[in-house]
C-alpha cells in the first residue's frame, strides 16, 4: 500500500496575493485553495502531478502543473490574462496528427497546417486543443518532432492522449515526460474544460475487450467526477476526450451541464447531439480522413451560451480558393444560378446550378419521378441536414426535408417514397411528391451508430443498416421484416458499401468488421455464404451484381469476383486503391474501377483483365484516405452509352470513351467532386463539395 504524505503549497499572483476557491488536484482528489491561496494534498509515491485548474482571468507564468519527479517548488505563481475571462471566446480543434520523423507527417508538416490556421483564424483565438494521436507511434523522438511542430502557434496548446500516443508497457510516460499530465482541467471565460485519458483503463490493467476501443471504467472517472462537482452546478462543461465513445461513456456525466464534447480518433467527421449535450468529431488534421473528409479543423466560438462550430478544410489556397467545405455563403435552398454560354468544342454545357443549404459529399443525387433528390449533411449544426427535391430540368426546389443529423450516402426510392439514413441512424420514408415524412425507424442507439452506408429500396422491401442492426422493413409502413445482429460488434470506421441485390440474393459489405461480404436470403436474412473480414478483405465500396449472377467486390488493394449463387471466386486482381470507396460502374462486359491515385482501370468482367487505364495528370489527393500529398482523387464512375463520366478533386467532369479510355470531354466546374453523378437522357447532375447540385446538357 502506498505510504501518505501530505503537500501543500499557494496559489498566488504575480503581486504575492493568494488565489482562494481555487481547485488543486493530485489527479484522483479535488481540494480548493482557503482563503489564503493555501491548498494541501495527500500524496502517494506514485503521484506524479499536482494539477492546477487554470481559473478564468489567469495564465500561469511556468506550467499549469507541477511535476512532482521532478521539481521541488509547489507554488503556482499565475499572472493576469483579461483575455481568458472574457465570457465570448475562440478556440481551434485539431486531432489526429500523427506526427513522425519520417514517414507521412513531419515536423514542418504539422508546423505549415498551424501557420495556415493562423492565417485564416488566428486573429480570433485565445488557445489550441489537439484531441489525440498527436505522434505516430509515442516515441520520444515523435513528441519532440511534434512539439517543434507546434512552434508556430502563439497561443497555448492543450494536449490530449490518443491510441498512438502511447505503449501500454510505458504507462505514458513519454507523453508525460514531454507535455505534462494525461488528464487535467481548465477554466477559460464561463466555461470549464477537463481533458479525459482515453487509455487509463489499459494503464490500470483492465483488459481490453473485443470491440475496439471500448470505454471501460477507470479510477480517472473518480477524478472527472470530483473536477466536475467542484465548479459551479451553472458552469457549462466541454469534456475533451480522443475516444468518441456513446451514451455507454456519458450517461454518468448527465446530472452535470456537459454542454459539448470534442474528439478525434475516426479520421472521420461527426455532429450527434443527446439533448443537451453536443458532442463533435473532427476529422484529422494531417490526411485525408478513413471517411474521404478532407484533412480539416473547427473553429469552435464560445458565445450566447453555447459553443458554435466551423468545419474548416486545409486547402491550398491557390487551388480552390474560399472552398471550406462548409455549405457556401451564397449556397440557399431555392437558390438557382442559371447559365447560357456555350463552351466552345465541349460537349459538356453547365445550364444550372442549384442550392441546397448544405453541403455534399460522397452522396450521388437520385433521379427519380422527374425530381433530383440530393442528400445535404452539416457537420456544424442541425441547420442544412437533410434531403433536398429538386425539379430534374430546371433546379426548383421542390421541398426540403431536414433531418437531426448528417445524411453521409445517397436515398434511395421505390413505390413514391424517398428514403434516407442519418449517420446516427434514423432511417426516414419521405412522399417524392410533398417531403412529407411518413414514417421513422432507429437503428438502435444513436449514440452508437455510424451510418455512412445507404438504404436499398425495392417493391417489397427497404434494407438499411450496419453489421451490428441490419434491416429489412416494409417500405409502407417501416415495419420489420427481419434484423441481424450478429454481422459484426459495432460502427468502429467510416463503412460506405451500401446493399445490393440481386433476385433473392441480397449482398452487405464492411469495412473493419469480422465479416467483410455476405450474401443473404433477401426475404428472411439467413446468410448463405460470407467471407472473414481480415485486413485484405475489408470492402471499401458498395458490391456489384451482374445480371448473369456475379458479384464484384472492391477491397483495399484487390477487385475480386464471386459466384453469387455460392461466393466460389472467379477471379481477383490486384488494384492499388488508395481506400477509397468509390462504387464500380457495370457496362457492356466492363468492370470500371476508380482509385485515389488518379486512375480509371477498365477491366474485363468476365475473368479481370485490363482493358484500358487512364490516369489524371494532376495532385490533389483531397478525399484520399491517410494522404497529404500525391495524385488526385477519383469520385465514382458511371457509365452511360458509350461513354464513362467522373468528377475528380481537381474540381472537374470527366468523359472517357468507354472502349478506349480517351478522354473525350473535361469540364472544368471550379469546385471539387467527390460524389458520383447521375446521367440520364441526354443530363448530367452532378453535387459539388460547395453544396451546389450542378446540370449539365450533353451535347446541345
Amino acid at each position: 500500500m502506498d505510504v501518505q504524505h501530505t503537500i501543500k503549497g499557494y496559489v498566488r499572483t504575480e503581486e504575492d496575493l493568494g488565489l482562494p476557491g481555487v481547485p488543486v488536484s493530485n489527479g484522483r482528489a479535488v481540494v480548493r485553495t482557503n482563503g489564503d491561496g493555501l491548498y494541501e494534498l495527500s500524496c502517494t509515491a506514485t503521484d506524479r502531478f499536482i494539477l492546477l485548474t487554470l481559473p478564468s482571468g489567469y495564465a500561469p507564468t511556468r506550467r499549469f502543473y507541477i511535476d512532482l519527479h521532478r521539481e521541488t517548488g509547489r507554488d503556482f505563481i499565475l499572472k493576469s490574462d483579461p483575455a481568458s475571462a472574457a465570457s465570448e471566446f475562440s478556440f481551434v480543434h485539431i486531432t489526429d496528427m500523427h506526427t513522425s520523423t519520417e514517414r507521412r507527417v513531419l515536423a514542418s508538416d504539422l508546423a505549415a497546417d498551424l501557420e495556415q490556421i493562423i492565417h485564416e483564424v488566428g486573429d480570433r483565438i485565445h488557445f489550441i486543443v489537439a484531441s489525440g494521436d498527436l505522434t505516430a507511434g509515442g516515441q520520444r523522438e515523435e513528441y519532440s518532432a511534434y512539439l517543434a511542430g507546434l512552434a508556430p502557434a502563439e497561443c497555448p496548446v492543450y494536449h490530449v492522449a490518443g491510441n498512438h500516443d502511447d505503449e501500454a508497457e510505458v504507462q505514458g510516460a513519454h507523453f508525460m515526460d514531454h507535455l505534462g499530465p494525461l488528464h487535467y482541467s481548465f477554466d477559460h471565460g464561463p466555461v470549464h474544460f477537463a481533458v479525459y485519458d482515453g487509455e487509463a483503463h489499459l494503464r490500470n490493467g483492465a483488459p481490453s475487450s473485443t470491440a475496439p476501443f471500448a470505454y471501460h471504467p477507470s479510477p480517472q472517472d473518480t477524478w472527472l467526477r470530483a473536477d466536475f462537482a467542484a465548479q459551479h452546478p451553472s458552469r457549462p462543461i466541454i469534456l475533451i476526450n480522443h475516444f468518441p465513445w456513446g451514451e455507454e461513456f456519458y450517461a454518468q456525466w448527465h446530472d452535470f451541464p456537459l454542454a459539448a464534447t470534442l474528439s478525434g480518433h475516426w479520421h472521420s467527421s461527426r455532429r450527434v447531439t443527446d439533448g443537451k449535450t453536443i458532442h463533435y468529431t473532427t476529422p484529422s488534421l494531417s490526411f485525408a480522413g478513413i471517411d474521404q473528409s478532407p484533412r480539416a479543423y473547427r473553429l469552435c466560438t464560445w458565445s450566447a451560451g453555447q459553443l458554435h462550430s466551423e468545419t474548416h478544410a486545409l486547402v491550398s489556397h491557390n487551388v480552390f480558393p474560399g472552398i471550406s467545405f462548409r455549405p457556401h455563403p451564397d449556397n440557399t435552398a431555392g437558390r438557382i444560378d442559371r447559365y447560357s454560354g456555350h463552351a466552345a468544342g465541349s460537349p459538356l454545357q453547365l445550364r444550372w446550378r442549384a442550392g441546397t443549404g448544405g453541403s455534399i459529399h460522397l452522396a450521388a443525387p437520385l433521379l427519380a419521378e422527374g425530381r433530383i433528390f440530393q442528400a445535404i449533411k452539416n457537420e456544424d449544426r442541425i441547420a442544412g441536414n437533410g434531403l433536398v427535391a429538386l425539379d430534374a430540368l430546371n433546379g426548383e426546389l421542390q421541398w426540403l426535408g431536414p433531418t437531426d443529423a448528417a445524411i453521409k450516402n445517397a436515398p434511395a426510392c421505390a413505390a413514391g417514397r424517398i428514403f434516407t439514413s442519418t449517420v446516427t441512424g434514423q432511417i426516414a420514408a419521405f412522399s417524392t411528391a410533398t417531403g412529407e415524412v411518413l414514417w421513422n425507424y432507429q437503428l438502435g442507439d444513436p449514440s452508437q451508430r455510424w451510418v455512412y452506408s445507404g438504404p436499398l429500396a425495392t417493391d417489397e422491401r427497404l434494407y438499411a443498416g450496419v453489421s451490428s442492426h441490419l434491416v429489412a422493413l416494409d417500405p409502407a409502413s417501416g415495419a420489420v421484416i427481419w434484423r441481424r445482429d450478429d454481422l459484426g460488434p459495432n460502427d468502429w470506421l467510416s463503412s460506405y458499401p451500401s446493399p445490393a441485390a440481386h433476385d433473392r440474393y441480397l449482398a452487405v459489405a464492411f469495412y473493419t468488421q469480422p465479416i467483410s461480404l455476405a450474401v443473404l436470403d433477401a426475404a428472411t436474412g439467413t446468410t448463405l455464404w460470407h467471407k472473414e473480414g481480415d485486413k485484405a478483405h475489408y470492402i471499401y465500396a458498395t458490391p456489384i451484381i451482374d445480371p448473369n449472377g456475379t458479384l464484384y467486390a472492391l477491397s483495399g488493394s484487390a477487385i475480386r469476383a464471386y459466384r453469387l449463387d455460392d461466393g466460389e471466386l472467379c477471379w481477383e486482381r490486384t488494384i492499388p486503391l488508395q481506400r477509397i470507396q468509390a462504387t464500380p460502374a457495370l457496362a457492356a462486359g466492363r468492370l470500371f474501377v476508380a482509385t485515389g491515385t488518379g486512375t480509371l482501370h477498365a477491366l474485363n468482367a468476365t475473368d479481370g483483365t485490363e482493358i484500358w487505364r487512364w490516369q489524371l495528370d494532376s495532385a490533389n489527393p483531397l478525399f484520399t484516405p491517410y494522404l497529404r500529398r500525391g495524385p488526385t482523387t477519383l469520385g465514382a464512375p458511371i457509365a452511360a452509352g458509350d461513354q464513362v463520366y467522373l468528377g475528380g478533386a481537381d474540381g472537374c467532369l470527366y468523359a472517357l470513351d468507354a472502349a478506349t479510355g480517351d478522354c473525350r470531354c473535361r469540364l472544368d466546374l471550379g469546385v471539387p467532386l467527390a460524389a458520383a453523378p447521375v446521367v440520364s437522357a441526354g443530363h448530367i447532375w452532378i453535387g459539388g463539395s460547395d453544396g451546389f447540385v450542378y446540370a449539365l446538357a450533353i451535347g446541345n
